[in-house]
């Protein structure tokens, strides 16, 4: 559905999956949450993504949450731009390459 992703910054490195299902589904039905970690060092890189069931609960979760504190960092919540989805597919595809090129030695 367009309209019901959303793109959540200013996360604290505490905050993971699980806990930001948890603060978005206390305004409205949520598909999937998903927090973003650094691939090398396994930390959080401060932002993620929710899939709200709705684009209406979409715009309820900007409204409760945009601008607001969570373990003592101020958060921005807004919707996924066509852009951020294709860079967001951009970085995978190039973790997958990186991780191919990287894959084991063969015997000489």
């Amino acid at each position: 559905n367009p309209g019901n992703n959303l793109h959540v910054s200013g996360l604290s490195h505490k905050v993971d999956s699980n806990e930001l299902e948890v603060i978005f589904a206390k305004v409205g039905r949520v598909k999937k949450a998903s927090v973003m970690y650094d691939p090398h060092s396994r930390e959080s890189r401060g932002f993620g993504f929710v899939t709200m069931e709705t684009a209406e609960e979409a715009d309820a979760a900007i409204t409760a949450l945009n601008s607001t504190e969570l373990m003592g960092k101020i958060v921005t919540v807004e919707k996924v731009r066509t852009q951020s989805i294709c860079q967001l597919r951009q970085i995978t595809n190039m973790f997958a390459y990186r991780c191919f090129l990287s894959g084991p030695t063969w015997p000489r």
